[in-house]
């Protein structure tokens, strides 16, 4: 009969000082996480901004329909443009002349209207039977292209419907959008040539410093993209009706 082989355990022949120490890992879980109560200490939605806050913005009260946000006041520079097929007028006005403005009946010849506000305030926001945007400071930019093309016979005149000239403002954000797009293509170009022949820590800097940019440039361009979405929605319901 064969002996039955002791396996030896040649860590107990050690000595317990020859041996590392070993950090062990606590099967209690301290609480990495906390829970956030004060909402406000973080730029999350901007000023007054809360979990389960109504959606959307009502511009007929000051608030917006918000107890909880700040009322919103800036001077404005604001066109009203009044047209018809015919004829186009501008009128400049601001933050103290538009309301005055609006409460005169429209003249006869006019057939729609359309409101342009470079400025957010909440008393610019009730402009009753008008098409009627608002810009944070880039009204100007938009503005001038749509009425420059407005000189001549085009479908906006034609059908002098406010729904065309809200089309008309989609179509110049995204015209204007095309140059950026063209000039981060561009940097994106250069800075992958540069990484594949000369890597350097500055092109890791440049290509954190372009993600920042575009992830900022994709909040501008997300709300333009919901409202697209929300009209395309609106016109399918009315084809269903």
């Amino acid at each position: 009969m064969g002996t039955t082989p002791l396996l030896m355990d040649t860590l107990s022949t050690a000595s317990n000082a020859d041996l590392p120490s070993v950090c062990r890992r606590s099967t209690v879980r301290s609480g990495i996480f906390k829970t956030v109560d004060d909402f406000q200490d973080f730029d999350v939605g901007g000023p007054g901004w809360h979990p389960g806050a109504e959606p959307g913005l009502d511009p007929k009260k000051a608030d917006g329909g918000h107890a909880s946000m700040s009322t919103l006041s800036a001077p404005c520079d604001i066109t009203v443009v009044d047209f018809s097929h015919h004829r186009l007028a501008t009128h400049r006005r601001d933050n103290e002349t538009l309301a005055a403005f609006m409460n005169l009946p429209q003249p006869e010849w006019v057939k729609c209207r359309w409101v342009n506000v470079n400025g957010l305030s909440w008393d610019d926001s009730d402009s009753e039977d008008s098409d009627s945007d608002f810009f944070e400071s880039s009204a100007v930019d938009v503005e001038t292209p749509i009425i420059r093309r407005q000189t001549r016979d085009t479908i906006v005149r034609q059908s002098c419907d406010a729904s065309m000239v809200g089309q008309a403002i989609i179509n110049a954000i995204i015209d204007l959008a095309m140059p950026v797009i063209t000039c981060y293509t561009e940097v994106i170009g250069d800075l992958e040539l540069d990484m594949l022949t000369k890597l350097n820590i500055k092109h890791t800097k440049s290509l954190y410093i372009l993600v920042t940019e575009m992830n900022k440039m994709l909040g501008f361009i997300n709300p333009v993209i919901t409202l697209i979405n929300a009209l395309r929605d609106h016109k399918r319901k009315c084809y269903n009706t």
